[in-house]
């Protein structure tokens, strides 16, 4: 639904290799959003660098408002949309989340790092308290919501209390699932242009220890939902074989499920049986 980004974050080459953002009418959205359903697709993704930062260049609508024109299509069920700028996320958006339940009880929300220090380094406009306010209020007006973030470690100018400000947020937000990266420097930004002074090994360390602190949170997060009765949409066959499927939650969640029948595309009802850190598993009711 649009491309690019006005953010100039200090590690992110996107506004140099993508442009700035550009956005497409609301009507061409819809109509492609109108010949997927008339194909047989169930759920439509919106998707752009800054998706949140959308407005139709027409008539000025932003995302909130798209979201649910999308929803309103014949035939779609589950609206999803990536990737959110927390400074740009306005209360429209959660609002729109909280009252229409086609849009996915789901939601990456890059975090980058949980020291304001750190932040206000990236230029990312926003610090620590800001983002826990922001994740808090989505919280409460979007229960049940389950959260996703990125994260980069080793940051230059990162001390042991920048890096362990960020793994405290983990623990308090406790985000579903998370993309975790070392930084490594990008040609024509603005970090690539200060001393890379975080040692490579210090940098694997700290991401080892994050991505451990991670899946402690997801190991409990998806042991929650044993017992439980899930909608799950099938992607297909699963990775694990065995004649199993596989398919996700309006939360995102892997769902692994044994059946006789290829159920790719539909939506069926499971109960949970077992968990892991990455996916749960199911029976078909």
């Amino acid at each position: 639904v649009m491309e690019g980004c006005d953010n100039f974050c200090a590690y992110c080459v996107v506004p140099f290799s993508r442009g700035r953002e550009k956005f497409r009418p609301l009507e061409a959205v819809l109509g492609e959003a109108r010949g997927a359903a008339g194909a047989g697709a169930v759920e439509v993704q919106l998707l752009g660098q800054n998706v949140n930062s959308y407005r139709d260049p027409g008539s000025g609508l932003g995302l909130a408002g798209l979201l649910d024109r999308v929803a309103d299509v014949p035939g779609i069920a589950w609206v999803r949309f990536v990737t959110s700028h927390p400074r740009d996320f306005g209360d429209d958006i959660i609002r729109a989340m909280a009252g229409n339940p086609k849009i996915c009880r789901s939601l990456h929300l890059p975090l980058q790092s949980g020291s304001s220090r750190v932040l206000e380094r990236m230029n990312r406009g926003y610090d620590r308290e800001a983002y826990l306010d922001l994740a808090a209020r989505i919280k409460a007006s979007v229960p049940g919501i389950l959260l996703a973030t990125d994260v980069i470690v080793g940051f230059p100018g990162e001390t042991d209390e920048d890096f362990e400000s960020t793994c405290d947020v983990l623990r308090l937000i406790r985000f579903a699932g998370i993309f975790s990266f070392r930084y490594s420097p990008r040609p024509l930004t603005a970090a690539a242009r200060v001393p890379d002074d975080v040692p490579l090994e210090v940098k694997r360390r700290r991401l080892l220890s994050l991505q451990a602190l991670q899946k402690s949170i997801q190991i409990e997060i998806n042991a929650s939902f044993v017992g439980r009765e899930l909608r799950v949409l099938c992607t297909g066959p699963s990775v694990k074989g065995g004649g199993r499927f596989a398919g996700r939650t309006e939360g995102n969640l892997v769902v692994n499920f044994d059946s006789a029948a290829d159920l790719t595309g539909r939506f069926v009802d499971v109960r949970v049986t077992g968990s892991g850190p990455y996916s749960l598993r199911a029976a078909l009711l």
